[in-house]
């Protein structure tokens, strides 16, 4: 799951790709924001699953809809490339339902310490 940040979601491209490509057994979901998908396409054994910040997906009942969504893909492990509240919530959806959760530490309190100095 990753939301925001187009510089973010491309660099993911090409890892999930060399991921799939070294593991061709494997198949991800990623969830992102429509405008996001094409660059996603033609990525074997890769499925995009559109975010609706704006709609569906709005708000915390929004965020357990999402869960709810990608429930029936019998996702077995959540990645939350992420890691802000949005994501978090719907990583504990996961995590509550007894998948393997993982997330990115982007290391938030140690980047604070060091630009106070």
């Amino acid at each position: 799951m990753r939301l925001s940040a187009m510089g973010d979601v491309a660099m993911t491209v090409p890892v999930l790709r060399a991921l799939l490509q070294q593991h061709p057994e494997v198949k991800i979901t990623v969830v992102s924001r429509s405008f996001f998908q094409p660059l996603f396409q033609g990525i074997p054994n890769l499925i995009f699953f559109p975010f609706d910040a704006t709609g569906r997906h709005k708000g915390l009942l929004g965020l357990l809809q999402l869960y709810r969504d990608l429930k029936p893909l019998q996702i077995d492990a959540f990645a939350d490339l992420h890691n802000v509240l949005r994501s978090k919530i719907v990583r504990t959806f996961f995590l509550w339902s007894g998948k393997k959760v993982a997330f990115t530490d982007k290391a938030r309190a140690e980047k604070k310490s060091f630009n106070a100095t």
